[in-house]
């Protein structure tokens, strides 16, 4: 039997474990944009959290940069989960402005770029 109402096949499947229900979870809206430091380091690390989906961080451990990107859920609750744990695990939690978080970024980047080209060319 084929049913052209989507409602209908989910009522008659028997074995239907509710994985197909409706996402009525509110999602973040905009990105979020922080920075923190570990108790024992002096320069600040910095994230990115996307309404794509993507939790972006730049880091700074002993003068090496490195740029990370993990997926992450973009409800409400899990962001602030993701933040709760940054505030429990490092220090000096702040929000900040896209534009801090991009001046990091691109300086990481940069190093990162030329690193690369010197090694892979020369």
């Amino acid at each position: 039997m084929i049913y052209n109402n989507y409602d209908s096949w989910k009522l008659s499947n028997p074995d239907d474990d509710g994985h197909y229900t409706e996402d009525d979870k509110p999602r973040i809206e905009t990105s979020i944009y922080f920075k923190y430091q570990h108790r024992y380091q002096r320069k600040f690390n910095y994230g990115m959290i996307t309404t794509s989906g993507h939790d972006i961080r730049v880091t700074n451990y002993g003068g090496i940069r490195n740029i990370d990107v993990d997926e992450i859920e973009t409800y409400v609750e899990d962001v602030e989960s993701e933040i709760d744990r940054v505030k429990a695990n490092y220090e000096n939690f702040q929000l900040i402005e896209r534009e801090e978080f991009m001046t990091e970024f691109n300086e990481a980047h940069t190093k990162i770029l030329n690193l690369v080209h010197r090694e892979a060319f020369y």
